[in-house]
């Protein structure tokens, strides 16, 4: 198969054929008929949290998931935080004098939010055993001295997948949104430090770190590697080129999560890679990750993407098998993408879907 890049026209193809496939299929999935038949995603199989002896150095897989979990849960709390009227009042952004805009206003909730964080944490004598809470947590993440030291299994044990909701170990500090959703929480220091008195006040500025974090956090929310069926394979390719010294959100996210990143080293390039769940998947069965997985059934282009497209000279058995491979790709990704269309907030309480049978895909 071909390895997809940015500039390969035949990368532009699969992108455009798998987000037609995936319009047309998208809705087609069956519910699953209870709970415990529904997908786990990200599986469980990734959640080992002893180090590849081969490469001790690196992270393991189960840190490396926990870290992208973890990083959508933030994602959620930036959410519910923004959208928190209470919130409005607690930090005075609703005033008869002068009402910002509503972009302005949900921005400086987060930023007062994070400023509250900041001004409350001390970072820890000791690493944390226990999962600690989440403004807690997003803090020492923020800091490269404090991240290769964190419980990656205990804080696994905290997240629901499902929801986005975080449960810190026991005797844990109380939830610092909900504490800021009951105005009298605030001391006096802090209400004069996020310009609460004074509608001409400026706004608190927030730590480079926890910036940086909270654009690195966003950035891996519109990847959707935690979802992606390629999660497992983009591990091992990441982990690859950080050990060589590459450059790329992948990058970053091993080096990060072993505490080995410093804001400034920059991560611009990725070599020309695109790392979206199409093309991680193409790397994945060319890799043999996906041997014998689905391929079967139906004839001619798959999606618009021709066998004779994707392997130039190829004979008429390696067009034939290029084929079953793309409809490969192509098949796990709607699916892949129905089950995320439906855990996403907004949808819960409503069964995940389960993969078609395989006489179920009608003429493709």
């Amino acid at each position: 198969m071909f390895s997809p890049d940015h500039t390969s026209p035949l990368t532009t193809q699969l992108h455009a054929a798998s987000r037609a496939y995936t319009q047309k299929h998208l809705y087609t999935f069956p519910a699953a008929a209870t709970r415990s038949e529904e997908p786990t995603i990200p599986s469980p199989s990734l959640f080992t949290f002893t180090p590849d002896p081969t490469f001790p150095s690196a992270p393991s897989t189960g840190a490396l998931t926990t870290f992208l979990l973890l990083l959508e849960v933030i994602n959620a709390l930036r959410a519910r935080v923004i959208a928190s009227t209470a919130l409005d009042i607690t930090f005075s952004l609703q005033t008869r004098h002068a009402v910002p805009k509503l972009p302005q206003r949900r921005l400086a909730k987060w930023t007062r939010y994070l400023a509250v964080a900041e001004s409350r944490f001390s970072p820890p004598a000791t690493p944390p055993t226990t999962a600690p809470p989440l403004h807690t947590l997003l803090l020492l993440l923020a800091s490269p001295s404090t991240t290769s030291h964190l419980p990656w299994a205990a804080i696994h044990a905290a997240i629901d997948p499902r929801t986005l909701s975080y449960t810190p170990g026991a005797g844990a500090a109380p939830d610092l949104l909900q504490e800021l959703r009951a105005f009298e929480t605030l001391t006096l220091a802090e209400m004069q430090s996020l310009a609460l008195e004074g509608k001409h006040a400026s706004a608190p500025t927030v730590g480079v770190e926890v910036q940086a974090l909270d654009r690195f956090a966003e950035r891996m929310g519109r990847w959707g590697w935690v979802w992606s069926p390629a999660l497992g394979g983009t591990f091992v390719r990441a982990v690859a080129r950080w050990m060589e010294g590459g450059r790329g959100d992948d990058v970053e996210l091993v080096a990060r999560c072993v505490g080995a990143w410093r804001e400034g080293e920059g991560r611009q390039g990725g070599e020309g890679r695109c790392l979206c769940w199409d093309c991680e998947m193409v790397r994945d069965v060319a890799e043999g990750r996906w041997a014998g997985a689905g391929g079967q059934g139906g004839e001619g282009d798959v999606g618009g993407v021709a066998a004779e497209g994707v392997g130039e000279g190829a004979g008429e058995g390696e067009g034939e098998e290029e084929e079953k491979q793309l409809r490969t790709v192509m098949r796990t990704v709607a699916y892949y993408r129905a089950v995320e269309t439906v855990r996403r907030p907004g949808a819960r309480g409503v069964l995940l879907p389960v993969m078609k049978e395989e006489g179920a895909w009608g003429d493709e």
